[in-house]
């Protein structure tokens, strides 16, 4: 078996969902959680819910994005992925922050 050339790995999509699983698993964690400490899911929880998926996906995929822009400029996966979560990492935490801040006056 040859060894791998971190300066030209690709990466392939099998057109897969290689992460459902944890969200649904992470989902209904959050719920059984709820239940044990006496909760139910009224509308207030599930808009929680619903903003705080949204959040981390937004995120996601702006941080990808990055990642990908550093790939096609030729740089390895490795680089790419240290240079681009370095150059974006404060603008997600400031964008949650800024949203979490506007949604705090639903719950009062």
């Amino acid at each position: 078996m040859a060894e791998a050339d971190s300066e030209n790995v690709q990466i392939e999509s099998d057109g897969g969902d290689r992460f459902g699983a944890p969200r649904v698993i992470s989902v209904v964690a959050e719920i059984a959680y709820l239940s044990m400490l006496g909760f139910n899911l009224d509308n207030l929880s599930l808009m929680a819910l619903t903003l705080s998926v949204g959040f981390v996906v937004d995120d996601a995929i702006v941080m990808l994005e990055n990642i990908v822009r550093h790939m096609e400029a030729g740089e390895s996966v490795y680089r790419a992925a240290l240079k681009g979560s370095a150059e974006i990492g404060f603008t997600i935490l400031s964008m949650t922050l800024s949203l979490a801040a506007v949604f705090i006056p639903i719950v009062f």
